[in-house]
């Protein structure tokens, strides 16, 4: 039996994440589109305050890189069609 799930994250600037003061619920996941920052709420916690997940996006530090700034949950036969976003990584579902 196929299952579908949408992720959904929210986002927003750093700044705007930084300065809003909102709880992450538990698993939530939060990324400040202009930074790459991925964080996960514990309930507890303002974005401000929890850990970053994995490393942030730094395109500056290699010639020719850019920055993850959308993800995206496809069909195969629809990337197919695609002239991929460097800036977009694309879950094969």
């Amino acid at each position: 039996m196929t299952r579908y799930s949408t992720i959904f994250l929210r986002k927003g600037g750093y700044e705007t994440l930084y300065y809003s003061n909102e709880i992450l619920a538990s698993g939530e996941p939060a990324i400040a589109v202009d930074s790459g920052i991925l964080k996960v709420g514990n309930g507890l916690d303002v974005w401000s305050d929890l850990p970053s997940v994995g490393v942030p996006s730094n395109p500056t530090a290699v010639s020719g890189a850019s920055g993850i700034l959308n993800m995206v949950q496809i069909t195969q036969a629809n990337y197919d069609l695609l002239d991929p976003d460097p800036n977009t990584i694309y879950f094969i579902v």
